[in-house]
């Protein structure tokens, strides 16, 4: 509870000491935004600017399989071992600036690449890859108190095609729906 107090406590600060500006051509910054995603954004002109994110996930699952045998069943044990990688691209296309505050609205692609990999193999259950594209477009609001600090949310709507391959068989699948995040930006160099 400490930390956040003073987490809060900077974050006032730092918006108070400093008049609130709006980005100029050439600044460049540290996103951090959830869902999970860490990227840069780059400001090409003081309307338009460019975010790019990458995520990465890892996981391990330990499962004991019983297999039906002749003379009874035989436990198996077996690792499935998960990455993910995902790659995103956003357009910021600011409205309108006032007071630190800049409505923008985004189109944005991202493409994920999945895998699994099971270790020992075990007959009858393969490793699978998936590949993801999704399309989005969302509108915004970015908060920018001073030169090297910001904050945004955003919503919008979402298209993703997923392509499945788990051995011989190709699965694929569409999800169309709702699209949310906030996060922060670092800015590290103004122009």
């Amino acid at each position: 509870m400490r930390r956040q107090t003073c987490l809060v406590a900077l974050i006032g600060i730092m918006v108070i000491a400093t008049p609130a500006v709006a980005q100029k051509k050439g600044d460049l910054g540290l996103s951090m935004a959830f869902p999970a995603a860490v990227g840069a954004q780059w400001h090409a002109t003081d309307r338009v600017a460019a975010r790019v994110t990458v995520n990465y996930e890892r996981s391990s699952t330990d499962t004991e399989i019983a297999i039906p045998v002749p003379v009874g069943i035989v436990p198996t044990e077996t690792t499935i071992v998960s990455s993910s990688v995902s790659v995103g691209l956003s357009g910021l296309f600011f409205l309108r600036n006032g007071g630190g505050v800049s409505a923008f609205v985004s189109p944005s692609y991202a493409y994920t690449h999945s895998t699994a990999d099971r270790n020992p193999d075990v007959s009858g259950l393969s490793d699978g890859g998936l590949a993801s594209h999704a399309f989005g477009g969302s509108f915004g609001v970015q908060y920018t108190p001073n030169r090297k600090f910001g904050v945004f949310g955003e919503a919008g709507l979402e298209y993703q095609r997923h392509d499945s391959t788990p051995g011989s068989v190709i699965t694929r699948s569409r999800i169309f729906g709702t699209r949310a995040g906030v996060g922060v930006i670092l800015y590290f160099r103004t122009s």
